[in-house]
């Protein structure tokens, strides 16, 4: 378990930055390209395929801020049954 935190603290410090931006940038070219026509060209996201990607980068963001909240409840000693929230991507 402690090999697990230090694995964790490592990226937190040295990746996260460079993740969240290219998960920004993903995200804002699916979003972008979600009313575009799907023209049979593999360049850029467009209609489907920008649906899929975009749903896919807010997963990775839901289970990284789950991942921070859980390591917060841990470190602070906040009771996980007081404080409640969640959401869903369906």
């Amino acid at each position: 378990m402690a090999k697990d935190g230090e694995l964790r603290d490592a990226i937190r410090v040295h990746d996260a930055p460079q993740i969240a931006a290219a998960v920004y940038d993903i995200t804002k070219e699916a979003l972008d390209g979600l009313e575009l026509p799907e023209d049979g060209t593999k360049v850029g996201l467009k209609g489907k395929v920008a649906r899929e990607v975009a749903e896919m980068a807010v997963r990775v963001v839901a289970d990284y801020v789950c991942t921070l909240w859980r390591s917060l409840v841990r470190r602070v000693g906040v009771d996980a049954n007081y404080v409640r929230f969640g959401f869903s991507l369906d």
